[in-house]
């Protein structure tokens, strides 16, 4: 299904409609149980769930970050099958709606968060924490996805563009700071004014940040070595291809 773009784009939709209909959103025909695949049966029984669990506003989260999901999956998708490194302006636009993080971002939405500024503030918040990890994930999966030669990465776009492969890592890095720096800003401005539950929200998303980094350095996925590296520094050494 990933170079049949018609066939993906048919799961795609039927997806969608799935995805719509567990969540009480359904639009247009509704499917019979029995026609759909075993996969998306089961997000019934959990959109029923979240149905009880989550508020007006989360729900309306979650379903605009499903389908902007899709949407990047597709862009992404368009891009594999053309085999190319994409420009810095396509690979954000899709890199930050493919790996989830705004789905999980509307399920742990604050109920309670009051309308105006601390909303916007908190979605930029959400923006930069997703992108830290987006620019973590590329840098980490770098080896994976020279020897899978998969050019969909930040660190491979940089390198396209005429810099050295530790001057691309160099950049990224550089990226990823900012996103941090930019983070710690939104959180003094939003603390000024945040109930408990916002606090508790960041608190969540900084846990995630730090989460992936331990899970990415010690999962056997990105085959990284912790053999003689230092509490804040680790060593790639990468396949000879570029």
């Amino acid at each position: 299904m990933s170079k049949d773009l018609q066939a993906a784009d048919d799961f795609r939709l039927q997806t969608r409609n799935v995805l719509l209909s567990s969540l009480g959103k359904a639009q247009g025909e509704k499917h019979s149980l029995r026609e759909l695949p075993h996969f998306l049966k089961q997000f019934f029984p959990l959109g029923n769930k979240l149905q009880q669990s989550l508020s007006h506003e989360q729900i309306t989260r979650l379903v605009r970050a499903l389908e902007e999901t899709l949407s990047g999956s597709r862009k992404e998708q368009l891009l594999k099958t053309a085999n190319r490194c994409p420009s810095l302006e396509e690979f954000w636009e899709y890199r930050m709606k493919t790996n989830l993080m705004d789905v999980i971002f509307a399920l742990m939405w604050p109920a309670s968060i009051p309308p105006g500024e601390t909303v916007t503030l908190l979605e930029d918040y959400c923006d930069n924490v997703n992108k830290a990890i987006s620019i973590i994930n590329d840098i980490v999966s770098l080896k994976k996805e020279i020897m899978d030669e998969v050019p969909l990465n930040l660190v491979l776009i940089f390198f396209s563009q005429g810099e050295s492969l530790q001057d691309s890592v160099s950049h990224a890095n550089a990226m990823y700071r900012d996103a941090m720096g930019r983070i710690s800003q939104l959180e003094e401005r939003i603390n000024r004014s945040a109930n408990p539950e916002t606090r508790d929200f960041m608190t969540l998303c900084q846990n995630l940040i730090s989460g992936f980094i331990v899970w990415s350095i010690n999962s056997p996925r990105y085959g990284l070595s912790l053999e003689g590296q230092c509490d804040d520094e680790i060593t790639v050494l990468l396949p000879q291809v570029l």
